[in-house]
């Protein structure tokens, strides 16, 4: 419906269900703004509607029509019932500030200027109800009979609207009920299906998680039973062979050969009961631990670089912020030299070092333009707890997605530590178990005492196996490569191989791999 000539629209807002607010609020020639902030045109109470923004949203008038512009709110600016930023309200609109906030509907001046007298003529009202209709969009009739001012009742244009509003009541009932009714039977039959389905998986569920925490339970009586039993048995044998040779010393009967048998098998047996005190237990634990450390070496890899066709090598400009050399083949700076380092075991009298083949292997580098190639390459390793650093020979290096080991040899000098006992057939302790790893965690970057290598013990617990690795929760990092992991009994039950990294790439360090020991026999005993 079309304004009078020469006259202006004039727009308001009627607030809903907010009694703080004017019930009728204008929309001005600057335009208005909806908010919490006391500074807002239309300030809403920021208790009660504590989801609204403080500047919400605004709206001003533009060639006659009435704009909406969203102030990029938190929660989002509704008109009638869709998410918008920017929008052309017409007559009968409903604003929202966000889902939780209040709600406005837009009136315009023909809405708020007609009078209908009682007894207006069908025509008419059939003329005026269709274009309210059509400008109200989806408004009700009941909004349409509040907007224009009829009366409730029978009689009149009061009546004729509450008949057709009851008639569209009356069938949309009917259709709510029916589609209730076909929403509840679906819903019904799939909740009885679905719910059978739950039960039978949650009573799967729970049997295998009864039978596994029976298993476990049995497990540890069984080890608890067997521990006490043959503590038991010692005891008994103590306190007989005690008193039997109290009675061989008072003279009844035996001999002094006797005496020293009994003797000797009581020490031995006072010896074997001490093994379960839980003082020595520890003692021994770390005494193992202590056996191991001694044998760890880091390892050292330094090389050059050149460009494969020219030969030129690689050299390193300073830049002079502290970061790393700009690179080139032109001769500027230094000779560039890469330091890599990681760390190994010895296992032989004769020199024998095992490791990873990554970390023997040097780093690529990459200059646009050029194939670039490794060399000068150096490999040196430093037994904890010294400082000279010992040239070796890289004898066997595999690298594949299930072995990356590699075998050094290393002149060997007067008391050289090693592991005398080194086996391949230690088995992988149970999942839970306690174990120690063995490093160098950032090579020289880590605190020293100088030269002095000093390695790194770590602690933790084997968490779980993932064919073709050992996963342990103990704290690894760049460096930690390469050595070697044992169980609570000093046996190496592994070589440490990688950590795990996010999906943006960081380091997650308390995340470790380890290749189990077996898989050692790749390289070992050397076949030189």
């Amino acid at each position: 419906m079309n304004s009078p000539p020469g006259k202006a629209r004039r727009w308001q807002l009627r607030p809903l269900r907010n009694p703080d607010l004017p019930q009728n609020l204008d929309v001005t020639e600057d335009g208005i703004t909806i908010g919490r902030d006391p500074g807002s045109t239309v300030s809403v109470n920021s208790t009660q509607f504590p989801h609204v923004s403080s500047f919400h949203v605004r709206l001003e008038v533009v060639a006659d029509r009435l704009h909406l512009h969203d102030l990029k709110s938190k929660n989002g600016t509704l008109l009638n019932g869709k998410r918008v930023e920017t929008a052309v309200l017409k007559n009968g609109d409903m604003i929202q500030l966000g889902s939780l906030g209040p709600s406005f509907v837009v009136y315009c001046d023909e809405s708020m200027n007609r009078t209908l007298p009682i007894g207006t003529g069908a025509a008419a009202v059939n003329s005026v109800a269709t274009a309210e209709h059509r400008e109200f969009g989806h408004t009700t009739i009941a909004n349409m009979k509040r907007v224009l001012g009829i009366p409730e009742g029978e009689g009149g244009v009061g009546g004729l609207v509450e008949k057709r509003e009851r008639r569209l009541s009356a069938r949309m009932w009917i259709l709510l009920v029916a589609l209730g009714l076909s929403v509840g039977i679906a819903f019904f039959v799939l909740h009885r299906f679905y719910a059978g389905r739950l039960e039978d998986l949650g009573a799967q569920n729970k049997r295998l998680s009864d039978n596994l925490a029976k298993a476990i339970a049995d497990a540890n009586r069984s080890s608890e039973r067997d521990y006490n039993e043959l503590r038991g048995r010692l005891e008994q044998e103590r306190v007989e062979l005690e008193s039997k040779i109290k009675q061989l010393q008072s003279g009844e009967q035996g001999s002094i050969e006797r005496v020293k048998e009994l003797q000797a098998k009581l020490d031995a047996t006072k010896q074997e009961l001490e093994r379960f005190n839980p003082v020595s237990m520890e003692r021994n634990q770390l005494e193992a631990v202590q056996r191991v450390r001694r044998c760890v070496v880091l390892v050292e890899v330094t090389n050059n670089y050149r460009d494969k066709e020219s030969g030129d090598l690689v050299f390193g400009e300073d830049t002079g912020t502290g970061e790393d050399p700009r690179l080139n083949l032109q001769g500027a700076g230094d000779v560039f030299r890469q330091k890599a380092t990681g760390s190994g075991f010895c296992v032989g009298a004769d020199g024998w070092i095992i490791t990873n083949a990554h970390v023997v292997r040097p780093e690529s580098l990459r200059i646009p333009g050029h194939e670039m190639e490794a060399v000068n390459i150096v490999v040196r390793v430093v037994f904890t707890d010294r400082s000279e650093r010992l040239d070796v020979r890289v004898v066997t290096a595999i690298e594949s997605e299930e072995c990356d080991l590699a075998l050094l040899k290393v002149e060997p000098f007067e008391d050289i530590p090693f592991i005398g006992d080194f086996g391949m057939t230690t088995p992988v302790p149970a999942v839970g178990s306690a174990i120690y790893l063995y490093g160098f965690p950032l090579g020289q970057r880590a605190l020293q005492e100088g030269d002095r290598m000093i390695v790194s013990t770590f602690r933790g617990i084997l968490s779980r196996v993932v064919e073709p690795f050992i996963q342990v929760d103990a704290a690894v990092h760049p460096g930690n490569s390469g050595g070697p992991v044992v169980d609570a009994q000093g046996n190496i039950i592994g070589v440490v191989v990688g950590v795990q990294t996010t999906q943006s790439g960081q380091l997650a360090t308390s995340i470790g791999y380890v290749i189990p020991v077996a898989r050692v026999a790749r390289i070992w005993p050397p076949r030189e």
